[in-house]
C-alpha cells in the first residue's frame, strides 16, 4: 500500500516495534511481558476476524432480501429477518467484548520512552514514503518536507495519547465528532504556516482520497496478472472516492474515531460500513469481472475486520 495516510498504519507500526523490541536487549521489562501476550493476542484476534467477517457477510445477505420484502412491510418473512439483524448485531457487540479483554492499550506501550521515539521515527519515515507525490505535486524543498514530516508525527503521538487514553464506548456520538474536527483542525493549523493556506487545504483533500487510492492498490496487488485498466483504476477510485470517508477510512488502516463511542454506535457505524461497501460492489460490477469483484469484497471486508482488530487490540477498556 502506497499512498496510505500517516497515522493509517498504526497497528502495523505497534507490532513493528514489537517485532523489533524481540531481537533488542536494551528495550523494558514491560515491553517484554506484553510480547509474551502477544502470540495469544494474535490467535485470538485471528478467530474474532473469521467469526466477524462470516457475520458481516450474513448481515449483507439479509439487508439485500429486506430490500426485496420492502413491499410487504408486515409480512412474517420480514419480520423474521428482522430479528435475524438483531441477533447479529448482539453477536458482533460478544465479538468485540471477547477481543478486549485481551487487549493491551496502546496508550500504555508509549509510556515506554524508548518505544515512543521508535514509532515517532517510524512515523516520520512512512510520511515521507507515503506522501512523496503529494510533497512533489505541493513542490516542497527538502527542508520543507523535512519539516512536514516531523510536525505529523509529533501530531500523530500527541493524538495517539490524547485518544487512546479514552476508554473505549465512553464517548458520545456528539463528542466523537468533535473529537475528530478537532484533530483535523490542529493538523491543518499545523500544516498551513509550512504548505501555505492552498498546501494544507490540498494535504486535507489527499487524506480524503486515501481510502480509494489504498482500495485501487490493495485490489491490484491481490489479482497478479489480472491487474485492473486504467480505466477500471479511475471508475473504481471515483466510486469509493464519492463514499463518505468516515465509512471508508479503515480500508487504509487509518484509526476509526466511531470505536470509542457507545457499543450501539459502533454497532450502528459498522453497519453503514457494511452498506456503503454494498453500494462500492453493486456500482463495480458493472465494469469489474468476477474475480475482481470478489477480490474488492475481500479488500472491503478485510478493512471492517481490521477496524475491530485495532479497536480490540489498542484502545483501553473501561
Amino acid at each position: 500500500m502506497q499512498k496510505s495516510v500517516v497515522g493509517a498504519l498504526l497497528a502495523i507500526a505497534v507490532c513493528i516495534a514489537v517485532h523489533e523490541a524481540r531481537r533488542s536487549s536494551g528495550l523494558s521489562e514491560e515491553i517484554q511481558i506484553l510480547e509474551r501476550h502477544q502470540a495469544s493476542l494474535t490467535d485470538e484476534l485471528g478467530r474474532l476476524r473469521r467469526e466477524h467477517a462470516q457475520a458481516t457477510n450474513q448481515l449483507a445477505s439479509i439487508k439485500e432480501e429486506i430490500a426485496r420484502l420492502q413491499s410487504q412491510q408486515n409480512s412474517p418473512e420480514l419480520l423474521k429477518l428482522k430479528g435475524q439483524i438483531g441477533v447479529l448485531h448482539r453477536q458482533l457487540a460478544v465479538l468485540k467484548a471477547q477481543a478486549g479483554t485481551n487487549a493491551v492499550g496502546f496508550s500504555r506501550m508509549l509510556t515506554d520512552p524508548r518505544m515512543r521515539e521508535y514509532i515517532r521515527q517510524n512515523q516520520m519515515e512512512m510520511a515521507q514514503v507515503n506522501l512523496k507525490d503529494l510533497f512533489k505535486e505541493l513542490k516542497l524543498s527538502p527542508e520543507q518536507t523535512q519539516k512536514a514530516v516531523e510536525t505529523l508525527s509529533a501530531l500523530f503521538l500527541k493524538n495517539a495519547e490524547k485518544m487512546y487514553s479514552i476508554p473505549q464506548g465512553t464517548l458520545s456520538a456528539e463528542e466523537v465528532s468533535q473529537a475528530t474536527a478537532e484533530r483535523e483542525r490542529e493538523l491543518l493549523e499545523q500544516l498551513k504556516p509550512l504548505l501555505g493556506d492552498g498546501g494544507g487545504d490540498r494535504f486535507m483533500q489527499y487524506m480524503k482520497e486515501m481510502p480509494a487510492h489504498a482500495s485501487v492498490d490493495l485490489l491490484n496487488g491481490r489479482l497478479g496478472g489480472n491487474q485492473l485498466t486504467d480505466e477500471q483504476n479511475t471508475r473504481l477510485f471515483q466510486i469509493i472516492k464519492a463514499e463518505a470517508f468516515e465509512l471508508t477510512r479503515g480500508v487504509a488502516g487509518d484509526w476509526d474515531p466511531a470505536f470509542w463511542g457507545t457499543q450501539e454506535y459502533v454497532d450502528n457505524h459498522l453497519l453503514q460500513v457494511a452498506e456503503s461497501n454494498q453500494r462500492i460492489l453493486e456500482q463495480a460490477s458493472s465494469f469489474l469481472s468476477a474475480d475482481q469483484l470478489s477480490g474488492l469484497n475481500n479488500v472491503l471486508t478485510n478493512g471492517i475486520n481490521s477496524r475491530i482488530a485495532q479497536a480490540a487490540a489498542l484502545i483501553s477498556k473501561p
